[in-house]
Protein backbone atom coordinates (compact mmCIF):
# COMPACT_ATOMS: atom_id res chain seq x y z
CA UNK A 1 0.00 0.00 0.00
CA UNK A 2 1.52 2.91 -0.85
CA UNK A 3 1.77 6.37 1.26
CA UNK A 4 -1.02 8.24 -0.56
CA UNK A 5 -3.65 5.72 -0.52
CA UNK A 6 -3.03 5.69 3.37
CA UNK A 7 -3.08 9.68 3.45
CA UNK A 8 -6.87 8.89 1.41
CA UNK A 9 -8.03 6.41 4.52
CA UNK A 10 -6.87 8.56 7.12
CA UNK A 11 -8.73 11.32 5.59
CA UNK A 12 -11.81 9.17 4.78
CA UNK A 13 -11.47 7.87 8.67
CA UNK A 14 -11.77 11.29 10.02
CA UNK A 15 -14.56 12.58 7.76
CA UNK A 16 -16.41 9.31 8.93
CA UNK A 17 -15.34 10.30 12.73
CA UNK A 18 -16.94 14.05 12.19
CA UNK A 19 -20.31 12.57 10.87
CA UNK A 20 -20.48 10.15 13.65
CA UNK A 21 -19.43 13.18 16.50
CA UNK A 22 -22.36 15.43 14.47
CA UNK A 23 -24.56 12.79 14.55
CA UNK A 24 -24.14 11.83 18.06
CA UNK A 25 -24.44 15.72 19.46
CA UNK A 26 -28.43 15.51 17.32
CA UNK A 27 -29.53 12.42 19.19
CA UNK A 28 -27.93 14.42 22.26
CA UNK A 29 -29.76 17.24 21.74
CA UNK A 30 -32.82 15.23 20.49
CA UNK A 31 -32.93 13.56 23.87
CA UNK A 32 -32.13 16.20 25.80
CA UNK A 33 -35.33 18.27 24.24
CA UNK A 34 -37.66 14.87 24.40
CA UNK A 35 -37.03 14.76 28.06
CA UNK A 36 -37.37 18.11 28.59
CA UNK A 37 -40.88 18.01 26.62
CA UNK A 38 -41.49 14.70 29.51
CA UNK A 39 -40.72 16.17 32.24
CA UNK A 40 -43.02 19.39 31.56
CA UNK A 41 -46.33 16.48 30.11
CA UNK A 42 -45.29 14.95 33.39
CA UNK A 43 -46.10 17.67 35.90
CA UNK A 44 -48.48 19.16 34.02
CA UNK A 45 -50.05 15.71 34.79
CA UNK A 46 -49.52 16.12 38.27
CA UNK A 47 -50.96 19.46 38.48
CA UNK A 48 -54.09 17.92 36.32
CA UNK A 49 -54.38 14.78 38.50
CA UNK A 50 -54.12 17.21 41.71
CA UNK A 51 -56.98 15.73 43.98
CA UNK A 52 -58.01 14.98 47.35
CA UNK A 53 -55.63 11.76 47.89
CA UNK A 54 -55.98 11.93 51.65
CA UNK A 55 -59.71 11.71 51.58
CA UNK A 56 -59.74 8.85 48.98
CA UNK A 57 -57.24 7.03 50.82
CA UNK A 58 -59.78 6.81 54.03
CA UNK A 59 -62.77 6.02 51.93
CA UNK A 60 -60.60 2.91 50.48
CA UNK A 61 -59.04 2.27 54.01
CA UNK A 62 -62.98 2.13 55.69
CA UNK A 63 -65.05 0.32 52.93
CA UNK A 64 -64.13 -2.70 50.85
CA UNK A 65 -63.47 -2.51 47.04
CA UNK A 66 -66.21 -2.32 44.43
CA UNK A 67 -66.49 -4.11 41.08
CA UNK A 68 -66.84 -3.02 38.05
CA UNK A 69 -70.74 -2.87 38.38
CA UNK A 70 -70.73 -1.02 41.53
CA UNK A 71 -71.18 -4.09 43.77
CA UNK A 72 -68.76 -5.62 46.83
CA UNK A 73 -66.65 -7.54 45.10
CA UNK A 74 -66.89 -11.70 46.52
CA UNK A 75 -65.05 -14.31 45.40
CA UNK A 76 -66.61 -17.58 45.13
CA UNK A 77 -65.59 -21.04 45.72
CA UNK A 78 -67.09 -22.12 42.53
CA UNK A 79 -65.35 -20.16 40.14
CA UNK A 80 -62.14 -21.66 41.61
CA UNK A 81 -60.60 -23.89 38.94
CA UNK A 82 -60.43 -28.01 39.86
CA UNK A 83 -57.68 -28.93 41.78
CA UNK A 84 -56.33 -32.42 41.78
CA UNK A 85 -56.10 -34.32 45.51
CA UNK A 86 -52.81 -35.24 46.13
CA UNK A 87 -51.19 -38.49 46.32
CA UNK A 88 -49.04 -39.66 48.79
CA UNK A 89 -45.59 -39.09 47.78
CA UNK A 90 -46.75 -35.39 47.71
CA UNK A 91 -48.09 -36.09 51.56
CA UNK A 92 -44.69 -37.81 52.66
CA UNK A 93 -42.96 -34.68 51.19
CA UNK A 94 -44.28 -31.74 52.95
CA UNK A 95 -42.30 -32.98 56.22
CA UNK A 96 -39.19 -32.66 54.23
CA UNK A 97 -40.57 -29.39 52.71
CA UNK A 98 -41.31 -27.81 56.33
CA UNK A 99 -37.84 -28.63 57.54
CA UNK A 100 -36.04 -26.78 54.60
CA UNK A 101 -38.71 -24.43 55.08
CA UNK A 102 -37.76 -23.86 58.81
CA UNK A 103 -34.43 -24.58 58.90
CA UNK A 104 -33.93 -21.92 55.85
CA UNK A 105 -36.02 -19.35 57.35
CA UNK A 106 -34.06 -19.52 60.97
CA UNK A 107 -31.43 -19.01 59.50
CA UNK A 108 -32.07 -15.77 57.08
CA UNK A 109 -34.22 -14.29 59.99
CA UNK A 110 -32.33 -15.55 63.28
CA UNK A 111 -29.45 -16.99 63.27
CA UNK A 112 -26.82 -19.21 60.80
CA UNK A 113 -24.84 -21.71 62.60
CA UNK A 114 -21.21 -20.31 60.78
CA UNK A 115 -22.31 -17.03 62.87
CA UNK A 116 -22.57 -18.29 66.25
CA UNK A 117 -19.15 -18.44 66.56
CA UNK A 118 -18.41 -15.13 65.10
CA UNK A 119 -18.16 -11.25 66.51
CA UNK A 120 -21.70 -10.71 66.80
CA UNK A 121 -22.45 -13.39 69.23
CA UNK A 122 -19.75 -11.10 71.50
CA UNK A 123 -21.35 -7.36 70.27
CA UNK A 124 -22.80 -5.83 72.95
CA UNK A 125 -25.12 -2.27 72.49
CA UNK A 126 -22.94 0.88 72.40
CA UNK A 127 -24.81 3.85 74.80
CA UNK A 128 -25.37 5.93 72.11
CA UNK A 129 -24.19 5.87 68.12
CA UNK A 130 -20.73 6.33 67.63
CA UNK A 131 -19.67 6.40 71.28
CA UNK A 132 -15.99 5.97 71.36
CA UNK A 133 -15.82 6.37 67.96
CA UNK A 134 -17.51 2.74 67.09
CA UNK A 135 -21.07 2.76 65.29
CA UNK A 136 -24.19 0.93 67.05
CA UNK A 137 -21.95 -2.01 68.48
CA UNK A 138 -19.04 -2.66 70.08
CA UNK A 139 -16.78 -5.89 71.16
CA UNK A 140 -14.93 -4.32 73.77
CA UNK A 141 -16.12 -5.12 77.24
CA UNK A 142 -13.65 -4.20 79.94
CA UNK A 143 -15.70 -1.97 82.17
CA UNK A 144 -19.26 -1.41 82.26
CA UNK A 145 -19.13 1.75 80.88
CA UNK A 146 -18.44 0.36 77.15
CA UNK A 147 -21.30 -0.91 76.41
CA UNK A 148 -25.55 -1.21 77.76
CA UNK A 149 -28.17 -3.48 78.31
CA UNK A 150 -30.87 -0.82 77.64
CA UNK A 151 -30.98 2.21 75.41
CA UNK A 152 -33.61 4.57 74.58
CA UNK A 153 -34.62 7.03 71.47
CA UNK A 154 -37.16 9.57 70.37
CA UNK A 155 -36.95 11.15 67.15
CA UNK A 156 -39.49 13.49 65.44
CA UNK A 157 -39.40 13.29 61.87
CA UNK A 158 -41.86 16.23 59.76
CA UNK A 159 -42.28 16.73 55.96
CA UNK A 160 -43.02 19.11 53.82
CA UNK A 161 -45.20 17.78 50.78
CA UNK A 162 -46.41 20.02 48.09
CA UNK A 163 -50.07 19.28 49.42
CA UNK A 164 -49.70 16.53 52.07
CA UNK A 165 -48.03 16.93 54.81
CA UNK A 166 -46.53 14.09 57.62
CA UNK A 167 -45.53 14.15 61.03
CA UNK A 168 -44.02 11.36 62.53
CA UNK A 169 -43.11 10.76 65.70
CA UNK A 170 -40.96 7.79 67.20
CA UNK A 171 -40.11 6.42 70.21
CA UNK A 172 -37.63 3.08 70.85
CA UNK A 173 -36.05 0.86 73.38
CA UNK A 174 -33.12 -1.51 72.85
CA UNK A 175 -32.94 -4.58 75.23
CA UNK A 176 -29.33 -6.25 75.18
CA UNK A 177 -27.74 -6.76 71.95
CA UNK A 178 -30.66 -8.41 69.91
CA UNK A 179 -34.11 -7.40 71.08
CA UNK A 180 -36.31 -4.06 70.55
CA UNK A 181 -39.76 -2.32 70.52
CA UNK A 182 -40.63 0.71 67.83
CA UNK A 183 -43.43 3.25 68.69
CA UNK A 184 -44.66 5.65 65.76
CA UNK A 185 -47.46 7.80 65.79
CA UNK A 186 -47.76 9.64 62.58
CA UNK A 187 -50.33 12.27 61.67
CA UNK A 188 -51.04 12.80 57.90
CA UNK A 189 -53.05 16.13 57.12
CA UNK A 190 -54.13 17.65 53.71
CA UNK A 191 -54.64 21.06 52.69
CA UNK A 192 -56.05 22.37 49.55
CA UNK A 193 -57.67 25.67 48.74
CA UNK A 194 -61.46 25.51 48.98
CA UNK A 195 -61.81 22.46 50.20
CA UNK A 196 -61.73 21.31 54.30
CA UNK A 197 -58.85 19.51 55.38
CA UNK A 198 -58.39 16.46 55.82
CA UNK A 199 -56.65 14.36 58.87
CA UNK A 200 -55.27 11.06 59.30
CA UNK A 201 -53.67 9.26 62.35
CA UNK A 202 -51.51 6.19 61.89
CA UNK A 203 -50.31 4.19 65.31
CA UNK A 204 -47.97 1.11 65.19
CA UNK A 205 -46.22 -0.46 68.04
CA UNK A 206 -43.51 -3.17 66.20
CA UNK A 207 -41.04 -6.08 68.52
CA UNK A 208 -37.72 -5.12 66.82
CA UNK A 209 -34.99 -8.35 66.40
CA UNK A 210 -31.38 -7.04 65.44
CA UNK A 211 -30.37 -9.66 62.67
CA UNK A 212 -27.14 -8.01 61.63
CA UNK A 213 -24.52 -6.47 64.88
CA UNK A 214 -21.56 -5.37 64.16
CA UNK A 215 -19.60 -1.86 64.28
CA UNK A 216 -20.28 -0.99 60.77
CA UNK A 217 -24.12 -1.67 60.37
CA UNK A 218 -26.80 -2.46 62.17
CA UNK A 219 -30.12 -4.70 60.42
CA UNK A 220 -33.28 -5.44 62.12
CA UNK A 221 -36.81 -6.76 61.58
CA UNK A 222 -40.37 -6.24 63.10
CA UNK A 223 -43.55 -7.39 63.56
CA UNK A 224 -46.46 -6.08 65.56
CA UNK A 225 -49.90 -4.00 65.07
CA UNK A 226 -50.88 -0.74 63.46
CA UNK A 227 -54.04 1.21 64.04
CA UNK A 228 -55.80 3.86 62.09
CA UNK A 229 -57.97 6.46 63.43
CA UNK A 230 -59.98 9.16 61.82
CA UNK A 231 -63.32 7.49 62.05
CA UNK A 232 -61.77 4.05 60.28
CA UNK A 233 -61.01 3.03 63.59
CA UNK A 234 -59.26 -0.42 62.58
CA UNK A 235 -56.53 -2.82 63.45
CA UNK A 236 -53.77 -4.06 61.54
CA UNK A 237 -50.61 -6.64 61.03
CA UNK A 238 -47.32 -4.58 60.65
CA UNK A 239 -44.23 -5.49 59.33
CA UNK A 240 -40.78 -3.39 59.29
CA UNK A 241 -37.32 -3.78 58.27
CA UNK A 242 -34.82 -1.35 58.60
CA UNK A 243 -30.92 -0.90 58.27
CA UNK A 244 -28.28 1.64 59.13
CA UNK A 245 -24.54 1.91 57.88
CA UNK A 246 -21.89 3.57 59.83
CA UNK A 247 -20.21 4.73 57.22
CA UNK A 248 -17.47 7.79 58.49
CA UNK A 249 -17.87 9.23 61.73
CA UNK A 250 -19.97 10.92 62.70
CA UNK A 251 -22.37 10.09 59.17
CA UNK A 252 -24.79 7.01 58.55
CA UNK A 253 -26.99 6.05 55.84
CA UNK A 254 -30.15 4.52 56.84
CA UNK A 255 -33.07 3.16 55.50
CA UNK A 256 -36.58 2.25 56.24
CA UNK A 257 -39.60 -0.29 55.52
CA UNK A 258 -42.59 -0.46 56.68
CA UNK A 259 -46.03 -2.56 55.60
CA UNK A 260 -48.86 -2.73 57.00
CA UNK A 261 -52.50 -4.83 56.05
CA UNK A 262 -55.98 -3.66 57.38
CA UNK A 263 -59.28 -5.12 56.75
CA UNK A 264 -59.87 -3.69 53.10
CA UNK A 265 -56.29 -2.11 52.06
CA UNK A 266 -52.65 -1.23 53.51
CA UNK A 267 -49.99 1.33 53.99
CA UNK A 268 -47.06 1.20 53.01
CA UNK A 269 -43.69 3.46 53.55
CA UNK A 270 -39.96 3.33 52.25
CA UNK A 271 -37.87 6.01 53.34
CA UNK A 272 -33.46 6.50 52.46
CA UNK A 273 -31.58 8.85 53.94
CA UNK A 274 -28.09 10.13 55.47
CA UNK A 275 -27.82 10.98 59.78
CA UNK A 276 -25.96 13.19 61.31
CA UNK A 277 -24.60 11.96 64.82
CA UNK A 278 -22.83 14.74 67.77
CA UNK A 279 -22.44 12.31 71.05
CA UNK A 280 -26.27 11.44 72.36
CA UNK A 281 -28.19 13.61 69.75
CA UNK A 282 -28.96 13.43 65.67
CA UNK A 283 -30.02 15.11 62.86
CA UNK A 284 -31.09 14.11 59.39
CA UNK A 285 -32.15 14.14 56.05
CA UNK A 286 -34.09 11.34 53.95
CA UNK A 287 -36.49 10.92 51.25
CA UNK A 288 -39.77 9.24 51.90
CA UNK A 289 -42.64 7.66 49.96
CA UNK A 290 -45.84 6.63 50.84
CA UNK A 291 -48.82 4.34 49.86
CA UNK A 292 -52.14 4.73 51.79
CA UNK A 293 -54.31 2.86 50.56
CA UNK A 294 -53.43 2.88 46.56
CA UNK A 295 -52.77 7.12 46.90
CA UNK A 296 -48.82 7.64 46.83
CA UNK A 297 -47.07 10.63 46.85
CA UNK A 298 -42.95 11.56 48.84
CA UNK A 299 -41.37 13.91 50.18
CA UNK A 300 -37.83 15.04 52.23
CA UNK A 301 -37.96 14.54 55.56
CA UNK A 302 -36.29 16.62 58.13
CA UNK A 303 -35.39 14.77 61.25
CA UNK A 304 -34.45 15.52 64.74
CA UNK A 305 -34.05 12.63 67.71
CA UNK A 306 -32.04 11.96 71.39
CA UNK A 307 -30.21 8.86 72.55
CA UNK A 308 -30.83 8.59 76.34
Amino acid sequence: MTNSTIVLVICHLSFVTCHLSLVTCHLSLSLVIIMKHFLLIFLFYSAVNYGQDLKEAKDRLSSPPESTSGTKAYHSSSDESYQARPTWDDISFLPMLFDLTFVLGYNLLVESSYERYGRMQTAELNPYPYYKGKGDYTYEKQIMEDFTLFRAAVSNELSLGSHIFQNNLQGKIRMGSRFGATLSYRHFWEKQRGVPAEHLDFVSLTAQYYRIRTQRMSLSWGLGAGYIGNGINQFGFAMTQDAEVFVYRPFSLAYQLQYTAFTYSDIFSFAVGANYYRQQYQGGIKYQYNNLAGKSFSAMILCVGVTF
